[in-house]
């Protein structure tokens, strides 16, 4: 394995020196910024038996929504599990298993679950289902990913057959929303307590209301859905009789399956085989817009980068920002200005807020001249900067190479620790294991389209996503008053307040949006391009053409 990742980051090293002095754009694929779709490709005809599809971050530890806020995970969950809120591939929000939401007063939620939606034993999703699904998150015991969403919950009850309330220790305005997403995944309440611990591996298995319904899971191989007939929403009704999910994830081999007819789709396709799959008379590619942010985060309090602000602004100068757009994303993507991509800003009147906030920041800059001048200022840190990235993602090893390039030519030491996946991961979550990390690569997002509930996570003290205690009182005023407030327009202008000096401290680095690369069979139609696809039953809408 050691060897392997020392090869992985000599290829990518390779790769960026002969590439990051002149990136003429002869290797970008994206057919043009016109061609970014806010929604699916176009609707299926007919069904088919049986789709193949592989997940490019490979196979899920497990599917137990409470500690599936992952990739894997919910890329699949969203099609069996079903939520309160529907996230649909425009960004827009639409009832889910909530039918009706009201708000009696500031600090209660009381919803009403709709009549008629059944799990897949025929059972209907009563007040109780989803009392207890949402109730799981806060009992400490049970180790939610999706905690924060429900630090302000005082108290879920079931007060009527139908009817569930929801009470806050005070105004939560981000709480609702995320009922569109992960926290607000309901499942069977038998069935979790009959499967017990096995609950959401292949032996426990699922029980849940969505247009799949969870079939079998071979450990290492693969994962099969099959559809529900019965499911209480016709116009999502599921266009494929199975669905089954490989765990295929190095990139060669993914492109070579799809371009042979041997897998169907992947979100996410492969970097490295964008231009074979744009030949492919096999494969339809299609680019959507994502919520996605491509960057670093600065890895703990005692950082160079956190307790150097010069040395940190000397890193972000000589960042090619567009250069790594150009040769490394192949095009398909753009330089981030914020950790907030256009796409987080949602459909509605606080998009316009968001729009002129972001248009008013300054363009990330790539000036060696100016990051020289900026680094001697810091004066000499007396050991190397070290970024982590995990050493199996060829492109994330390319991007932080890429970035190592050109702090070295701005005069600043930087360091690549490539680690294996499992440690990389240990990152997010365990601080030991961010000792002596400078910075670490990360492609992060919302749970939903709000640039506040990404911010709540990043720059309030002691949230999860604060890896490095980051502490600005005039941004922690800022976004509390935006968590209270009701009004969306006013809501976003707090947040952009708040954006415009999170954005000059940089407690992370953003560097680009990449877009959706949605690679589909030829013979099939449907997926939606955006990035819904960890909540949104996608995998209904593929079929025939």
């Amino acid at each position: 394995m050691r060897n392997t990742r020392r090869a992985a980051v000599a290829a990518a090293l390779a790769l960026v020196t002969l590439t990051s002095c002149a990136h003429s754009g002869a290797d970008r694929v994206f057919p043009g910024a016109a061609a970014v779709l806010n929604g699916s490709t176009p609707a299926a005809r007919g069904d088919v038996p049986s789709i193949d599809w592989t997940i490019a971050q490979g196979e899920p530890m497990t599917l137990d929504w409470l500690h599936s806020a992952n990739y894997p995970s919910n890329t699949i969950l969203a099609n069996m599990c079903e939520s309160l809120y529907r996230l649909n591939p425009d960004f827009s929000v639409s009832p889910g298993l909530a039918e009706k939401t009201e708000r009696p007063d500031p600090s209660t939620l009381v919803y009403t679950v709709r009549d008629g939606a059944t799990f897949w034993d025929g059972n209907p999703v009563t007040a109780e289902d989803v009392a207890f699904s949402l109730g799981r998150n806060l009992d400490e015991k049970a180790g939610s990913f999706w905690v924060g969403a429900f630090a302000n919950v005082a108290s879920i009850d079931a007060t009527g057959p139908r009817q569930v309330t929801v009470k806050f220790t005070k105004p939560d305005t981000m709480f609702d929303p995320s009922m569109a997403a992960g926290p607000g995944i309901v499942v069977e309440k038998a069935h979790f307590r009959q499967a017990g611990k096995g609950y959401g591996t292949p032996d426990g298995g699922l029980m849940c209301s969505g247009p799949f319904k969870f079939d079998h899971w071979e450990r290492g191989n693969y994962l099969r859905m099959t559809r529900n007939d019965a499911y209480w929403d016709p116009k999502h009704r599921a266009h494929a009789e199975k669905f089954t999910f490989k765990f295929i994830t190095d990139p060669i081999t993914t492109a070579n399956a799809l371009t042979a007819g041997e897998l169907d789709g992947v979100y996410d396709a492969p970097l490295e085989g964008l231009v074979q799959l744009g030949k492919s008379s096999e494969v339809d590619m299609t680019y959507g817009s994502s919520m996605q942010m491509i960057g670093l985060v600065v890895g703990n309090p005692t950082s160079l980068l956190a307790t150097d602000p010069k040395l940190r602004d000397a890193l972000r100068l000589s960042i090619d920002y567009q250069g790594i757009v150009d040769v490394i994303l192949k095009g398909a993507g753009e330089p981030l200005k914020t950790i907030t991509p256009p796409a987080t800003w949602g459909t509605g009147p606080a998009a316009d807020v968001y729009r002129k906030a972001y248009d008013a920041l300054p363009a990330p800059r790539y000036d060696l001249d100016a990051a020289r001048a900026t680094a001697k200022e810091a004066g000499n840190p007396g050991r190397p900067i070290v970024i982590a990235v995990p050493a199996e993602q060829l492109s994330a090893v390319q991007i932080v190479s890429a970035i190592q390039s050109g702090a070295q030519r701005a005069g600043i030491d930087v360091e690549i620790k490539a680690m294996p996946l499992n440690s990389y991961g240990e990152l997010f979550s365990d601080p030991k294991a961010r000792e002596g990390i400078d910075a670490f690569f990360t492609i992060n997002y919302p749970d939903f389209p709000e640039p506040l509930q990404m911010y709540q996570q990043m720059a309030l003290p002691g949230r999860f996503n604060n890896y490095n205690g980051y502490d600005n009182p005039a941004v922690t005023e800022a976004l509390d008053a935006a968590t209270a407030e009701p009004d969306p327009v006013h809501r976003a202008e707090l947040v952009a307040k708040a954006q415009e000096q999170i954005t000059a401290d940089a407690p992370w680095i953003p560097v680009a949006t990449p877009y959706v690369r949605l690679a589909q069979n030829s013979r099939l139609t449907g997926a939606p391009a955006t990035f819904v696809y960890l909540y949104y039953p996608w995998a209904a809408d593929i079929g025939a053409k």
